[in-house]
């Protein structure tokens, strides 16, 4: 009996715990971001387009854009930060 539970235990202990573990890292990329908008945009077309009560699916559709509006946010940021620079932003104008 003893030995089964020093087994358990070093068997417990060779383990990693999940504050051991590191977690992978988490990253939502621009392409990310817009597929999860436009998946998320056409099950709600498809709640407006079928539902009858359409107060009910118009309060949730409406409901659903405002609270997604953070992830907008952020994909307009990543869009801009991936957007290249035009050529003559890189020269100054010489004055005579």
């Amino acid at each position: 009996m003893e030995k089964i539970q020093k087994a358990e235990l070093e068997a417990a202990a060779s383990c990693p715990t999940a504050a051991e573990t590191p977690e992978p890292e988490r990253i939502l990329t621009k392409s990310d971001l817009e597929k999860s908008l436009l998946f998320i945009r056409e099950g709600l077309d498809i709640l407006e387009a079928k539902d009858p009560n359409i107060n009910r699916s118009a309060t949730v559709v409406r409901k659903v854009m405002s609270e997604l509006n953070c992830y907008k946010v952020l994909l307009e940021k990543k869009k801009r930060k991936t957007t290249q620079m035009k050529l003559h932003h890189f020269f100054k104008k010489k004055d005579r």
